[in-house]
């Protein structure tokens, strides 16, 4: 197959999708104008075809170009298909479907559905009355609409009326690789420490201050004995960076620990010495860094918001409120009380229902049969 993502060429999450098809397919990938080029090994798996703007009723001229950008590369590198990767704002461009000429699939991942596009729907003005028709249109005319979650297929239900039927297909996580994970040598600060792992990057959604917030609540007994670990300390998100380090100075009788962003290797290496693993996003799909978790055998608490509970059921520690004091509740009896038999079973889900090889074999049948329903209606 001969398969254009729309999607950013260096985050690790379209990255995971998007490899797995590059050994026996051609892939091509087209970006945001806000995105960076194709940077490390993504460089040798894709070929680059440049950057595209935002679909915009306020620069109708740079939206054409885009599109006749889009309908000369499927052209000239004969695409089959188009993947688009995370909804807002990228999914507009599947109102062009029958000028593009090839089907496009479309993969939500939680803040897209559940938080930019559904806000389209709850705030009124003429603005969004216009923008709730474009993205109407624009699901509508998807061949196939793919989330990473229940929560977000739920979501798309209840704003749209796709024509066609929705597939929850979880990124996944590679369970034969990390089995047997590369362990690398432990930042010198955490050496013969014990310490508590919040492994989300630096940006708002996830929520930081609620965990600094209840770290201040714990006994000063666990501040004693946990090192609290944050990473992406050179997050783009400045702003954010310096408000999470000046709440941490707001507490000089915890231990905090705030390391830059982790290669995937050095990522693993932090799980398999962690005692607790921490995430609590406003919004989330199928988390990849909670199933790595939860198969690195780590105690796990996770936030209120609407997780799969296929996946993320009563083995995993779930927040029943933004409330730190819960937080704080959970992270004493998580760190005192560790329940093994919970722990088993929270791997033995992953492996059942989070092995990337097999959700990326569902995408592979579903890409099958658009392209022989494509070649049959053709």
């Amino acid at each position: 197959m001969n398969i254009l993502y729309l999607a950013d060429p260096n985050s690790t999450h379209d990255l995971k999708w998007i490899t797995w098809f590059a050994p026996i397919n051609k892939i091509f990938i087209i970006r945001r104008e806000i995105h960076d080029p194709p940077s490390g090994k993504s460089k040798d798996d894709i070929t680059d075809t440049g950057a595209i703007c935002d679909v915009s009723i306020f620069s109708p001229l740079k939206v054409l170009n885009s599109l006749r950008k889009l309908k000369s590369i499927i052209r000239s590198k004969d695409i089959e298909l188009i993947h688009i990767h995370f909804a807002e704002p990228n999914i507009l461009w599947a109102i062009f479907r029958r000028f593009l000429g090839v089907p496009i699939v479309v993969t939500t991942r939680g803040s897209d559905i559940l938080i930019t596009i559904s806000r389209h729907f709850e705030l009124f003005s003429v603005q969004n009355i216009y923008v709730r028709q474009l993205y109407k249109l624009a699901f509508r005319n998807c061949d196939k609409i793919i989330c990473t979650s229940s929560s977000q297929l739920n979501s798309i239900n209840r704003f749209f009326k796709p024509k066609n039927e929705i597939s929850v297909i979880r990124t996944g996580i590679d369970i034969e690789d990390l089995s047997n994970p590369t362990a690398l040598n432990l930042p010198t600060e955490l050496k013969e420490h014990n310490y508590v792992l919040m492994p989300r990057i630096m940006r708002p959604i996830y929520m930081h201050e609620l965990t600094i917030k209840a770290i201040g609540l714990l006994d000063k007994s666990i501040k004693e004995e946990y090192i609290f670990v944050f990473l992406d300390c050179n997050s783009k998100e400045v702003e954010y960076v310096t408000r999470i380090k000046y709440l941490m100075n707001l507490d000089p009788d915890t231990s905090f620990c705030f390391l830059p962003r982790q290669t995937r290797e050095e990522l693993q290496t932090l799980y398999l010495h962690s005692s607790l693993v921490i995430m609590h996003p406003e919004t989330d799909g199928s988390p990849v860094s909670a199933m790595e978790a939860m198969l690195f055998e780590k105690p796990l608490i996770i936030g209120p918001a609407k997780y799969d509970s296929d996946l993320f059921g009563e083995w995993v520690s779930k927040m029943t409120s933004w409330n730190p004091d819960d937080l704080a509740d959970l992270i004493i009896d998580s760190l005192k009380n560790v329940d093994q038999h919970k722990i088993m079973v929270a791997k033995s889900k992953v492996i059942e229902l989070g092995n990337r090889s097999t959700e990326m074999q569902k995408l592979n049948e579903i890409y099958k049969s658009l392209l022989t329903s494509s070649a049959h209606f053709s």
